[in-house]
């Protein structure tokens, strides 16, 4: 698994993929990421992590969490972060 944080003007995007190729075999995953701050927390729920060859450089245009920089505290990042197998209903 990949966790990529891309730091911009204006805030903090965070995202996870999954370095595997599309077979069947590789399974299904799901995240979640939490940034808590003062009280206030800022969630995000996917329901699959997105499989990729490589990481990309590109701020994702889906699948994230943005943490704008007035929730920041200096230069830390500090968030809990699940990842687990979707098990079949």
């Amino acid at each position: 698994f990949a966790l990529q944080c891309f730091n911009e003007p204006n805030g903090v995007y965070v995202t996870v993929r999954c370095i595997a190729p599309s077979a069947l075999q590789v399974g299904k995953f799901a995240y979640c990421l939490d940034y808590s701050m003062d009280g206030h927390t800022l969630k995000y729920e996917s329901p699959d992590v997105k499989k990729v060859f490589e990481v990309s450089s590109q701020i994702p245009q889906d699948d994230f969490l943005f943490v704008p920089h007035c929730f920041l505290r200096g230069e830390l990042l500090e968030m809990k972060i699940g990842i687990g197998l979707k098990v079949r209903a």
